[in-house]
């Protein structure tokens, strides 16, 4: 048994020594809040303190083993290792900060943790606390496994014997030299740790505080807020804190697409929050204000989104109003946001925070075209009517057309004036003579006001141009070679509309003369023919044949403008000249003379 002792401390000694620790004051950790713990409504942001607090007052060794290796190294030991840090929130106090990770925290090293916190509205005033959970890891065993193991060197164990192993004296015996000149070299091959882990729950109180000043928005109405337009937002708002709002200008902040027009008057502040506003308003910094209107160079910068209510008690409300001018056309509900800017009792620039709102932006009018009418033909002028229906009312409205070639406007736009429901307008258009019987594209233009700004809407829509009025002359007048004639025909017409106050003209040329070139028609619906005379005269010497002269008939259309047709060719023959009875009588009376004369001559032989 005593052998097999004595191996297994052999064996235990040349394996490696294992060391159960034993000292006071381990790691352990203090958390609080630097600063002020008093925070608001909203979204608060606090640095937070941790420290390793451990100090190491004494640390007890087997031997001189545990000795020679932790004597350098004590930092090991108050070293808290694998720390993590999470803080809970509590009745409307959230923690969006995450949970924190440390691989190791040294002792008397104080780190700063920012901690966010997003207290909602409805937190009522007063104290709360947030718990915080702190786990880590502290060294418990150290195994050691030496390759050379000299407890003592041979000068310590001379002295150790020589005086401990002989004398007799008490003190004598307790006493141990050691020179530290030779003192004993140990090597490792390996070092193995053993960690146990610990668990910290620290309480962190923060109180809540009421706003000295807090905005809150009891009533919003909006007028004229209509897409693309310029509108009024009135807002009713409430000072719900507990110190009064000196001077207080509230801010208006927009959404893409919406810009405030308010105009702020030349309005008496004090100088202290004349400057606080040009601070958060603009980045141009301010000199000292010697007066207390507002500066004429600085009115711009106020103007924009500002507007002064004064001084503002605790439960008490004040009307503000904004305009803004819309640019987006996309309707919805777009989110707005008012914040007021005052100075304290103090006499010093506060700010409140934002409070969030939202507005619903209308679409506008829808505008549709219900009927048209059109009576523009081809090569003349004529009139396009058109009937809209506006879905919602319109001021002072007007409506333009845009039409492109062949068509042409003469009066393209027509005013409306205050519109509810459906409306007409008349617009006078040409078309050219190149135009064909067709519809062409137009594009009508709803221009109107919103609050004092013009606003447009456009809509599409298609002209009918009609086929060019034709006339037909039916018929072939007749003119003797040296004679003038009245020559009648029939003008036929072969559109699609009645003409009236219609008169034809003829163009002569050689061999042709005229002492009358104008007939009247009148009135000639479609398909219908009346007949028109003309005095012409032929040329003695005019070659008999079929001639054509032009014709041109000149009348109203249906808008009652003069147009002039296109010439036709009226048809007339020249025939050779005939005898007259003038000159019969005559040759009757030669024959006549002749015959008297042979029976006279004939008795008197």
């Amino acid at each position: 048994m005593r052998k097999l002792a004595i191996a297994l401390i052999i064996v235990v000694f040349l394996a490696g020594k294992t060391l159960a620790l034993d000292y006071k004051d381990e790691p352990y950790f203090t958390l609080y809040v630097a600063g002020s713990n008093h925070i608001g409504k909203g979204d608060v942001q606090l640095t937070l303190v941790i420290t390793n607090n451990a100090i190491l007052k004494e640390v007890t060794y087997d031997d001189y083993v545990e000795y020679s290796f932790l004597s350098q190294r004590t930092s090991m030991l108050t070293t808290a290792y694998n720390v993590s840090l999470s803080i809970e929130g509590c009745d409307g106090i959230e923690v969006k900060t995450s949970e924190q990770y440390f691989a190791a925290v040294p002792a008397m090293k104080p780190m700063q943790i920012p901690l966010v916190l997003k207290v909602r509205d409805n937190v009522r005033a007063g104290e709360y606390t947030l718990k915080a959970r702190i786990s880590y890891k502290v060294i418990d065993h150290l195994f050691l496994d030496t390759r050379y193991y000299q407890p003592y060197s041979s000068l310590t164990k001379q002295i150790y014997y020589e005086y401990n192993g002989t004398a007799t004296s008490e003190n004598l015996s307790k006493t141990t030299v050691v020179n530290e000149t030779v003192q004993p070299v140990t090597w490792f091959n390996w070092i193995k740790y053993r960690y146990k882990t610990k668990e910290q729950i620290i309480n962190l109180p923060v109180v809540v505080e009421k706003e000295k000043v807090k905005l809150e928005i009891t009533g919003v109405k909006a007028n004229n807020f209509v897409a693309s337009g310029k509108g009024k937002l009135n807002i009713v708002i409430k000072n719900t804190g507990e110190k009064t709002a000196r001077d207080l200008f509230v801010l208006l902040s927009t959404p893409s697409g919406f810009s405030s027009l308010s105009t702020l008057t030349n309005t008496r502040i004090s100088p202290e929050i004349m400057k606080g506003l040009l601070n958060v308003l603009s980045p141009i910094p301010m000199k000292q204000i010697p007066q207390l209107k507002i500066p004429d160079e600085i009115t711009a910068i106020l103007s924009k989104g500002t507007y002064f209510v004064g001084d503002l008690q605790p439960n008490r409300t004040a009307n503000v109003t904004f305009t803004v001018d819309i640019s987006t056309s996309e309707p919805g509900y777009y989110p707005f946001q008012l914040r007021g800017v005052y100075l304290d009792e103090y006499g010093e620039v506060k700010q409140t925070a934002n409070v969030a709102f939202g507005v619903w932006l209308e679409e506008g009018p829808e505008v549709k075209v219900i009927q048209t009418n059109s009576t523009v033909y081809a090569g003349s002028k004529g009139e396009f009517t058109v009937k809209l229906n506006v879905s919602m009312p319109v001021k002072d409205a007007r409506l333009a057309i845009s039409v492109n070639p062949p068509l042409s406007a003469i009066v393209g736009e027509c005013y409306l004036g205050d519109v509810k429901g459906e409306c007409n307008a008349t617009f006078k258009l040409k078309a050219s003579e190149d135009a064909g019987s067709t519809i062409y594209p137009a594009k009508l233009k709803l221009i109107y006001k919103v609050g004092d700004k013009e606003v447009s809407k456009d809509v599409d829509t298609g002209v009918t141009v009609h086929e060019k009025m034709r006339f037909e002359v039916e018929g072939t007048g007749v003119v003797p070679a040296g004679e003038e004639a009245v020559v009648s025909v029939k003008i036929k017409n072969l559109g699609s509309f009645e003409v009236s106050d219609a008169t034809a003209r003829i163009t002569v040329v050689d061999p042709f003369s005229t002492t009358d070139d104008t007939a009247y028609i009148g009135k000639l619906k479609p398909g219908e023919a009346k007949n028109v005379s003309f005095k012409i005269k032929a040329d003695r010497d005019a070659t008999p044949k079929l001639y054509a002269l032009n014709l041109e008939v000149k009348y109203k259309d249906p808008s009652d403008e003069w147009v002039i047709s296109e010439p036709v060719k009226m048809p007339i023959r020249i025939v050779k000249a005939r005898g007259t009875p003038h000159a019969a009588i005559g040759a009757m009376v030669v024959m006549v003379i002749a015959a008297a004369g042979y029976i006279y001559r004939k008795r008197r032989a």
